[in-house]
């Protein structure tokens, strides 16, 4: 129930996802099973009373995942966020922090990037068109 507890344990899992190494690791149940509860957590009603920062870090852990897995191993990545809205404004508003974590991590032309995240940046560009 502590905020800085549940930041950790975002910020942990962050950390596990970077480390591609780790993350590769997982079985395909428990990293559908992260994804699931990361977005339902996100959008459930009354998410709205959690801290700006926990929803950022929800938006910023799903968006680190779907680097990884999109669009191979999640080609679903954008009807799955599109498909948690509903017409709550914590599910809005989850939606939209995905969409501004998106822009800063993957897609923004404002930081330098290597030829294969220049190409991911692209296929995310073309799969929001």
């Amino acid at each position: 129930s502590h905020a800085e507890v549940q930041f950790w344990c975002l910020q942990t899992l962050h950390s596990i996802i970077l480390s591609r190494d780790s993350y590769s690791r997982l079985e395909a149940s428990a990293k559908d099973a992260v994804k699931k509860v990361l977005l339902a957590k996100g959008t459930a009603r009354g998410s709205e009373q959690l801290p700006g920062f926990i929803r950022n870090k929800i938006a910023q852990v799903i968006v680190s995942i779907a680097s990884i897995e999109y669009p191979k191993e999640w080609p679903s990545f954008f009807q799955d966020v599109l498909g948690s809205l509903n017409e709550s404004p914590s599910a809005i508003d989850c939606y939209c922090r995905i969409l501004v974590s998106v822009h800063e991590d993957i897609i923004s032309l404002e930081v330098p990037r290597s030829s294969e995240e220049a190409k991911q940046s692209m296929e995310f560009k073309d799969a929001m068109r």
